[in-house]
């Protein structure tokens, strides 16, 4: 089902963890931009784990369609657009946290953002379900 583990499967599979326990520590901070309350919040985190799931969904399908074909550059592009997604989420959650980064990389974070309207894409989570 998976194929061959690449270096990008294993490099998205680190980052996945790793954004979610970034996600996590800036919630436990009172900083998160993913609940209202900027808390801890288990339909936050759960939506997150959610979109997780998604993911590995579509590589696994990627994984597929490179197996019809016959390569393996299909698997590595979804997964290598998910890893920069990740590290974007990941350089957002740490600089949540007060974590300072380099000059340049703020102004390469603020030209992704500009250009592709980062948060209009992934959106913030709002509990919008009646519980």
């Amino acid at each position: 089902m998976w194929g061959d583990v690449s270096v990008a499967d294993r490099g998205d599979g680190l980052l996945l963890g790793v954004d979610f326990a970034t996600g996590f520590i800036t919630a436990g901070m009172g900083k998160s931009k993913h609940s209202d309350s900027g808390c801890l919040s288990s339909k936050a985190g759960w939506f997150g784990l959610t979109k997780k799931v998604c993911t590995l969904m579509l590589i696994v399908v990627a994984v597929r369609i490179d197996v019809l074909l016959g390569t393996t550059y299909i698997r590595d592009a979804v997964c290598i657009s998910f890893c920069l997604n990740e590290l974007l989420s990941i350089v957002e959650n740490t600089s949540l946290m007060g974590v300072p980064f380099p000059t340049p990389i703020k102004k390469a974070i603020d030209v992704l953002q500009t250009k592709v309207s980062y948060q209009n894409i992934f959106g913030h989570y709002q509990a919008t379900c009646s519980s």
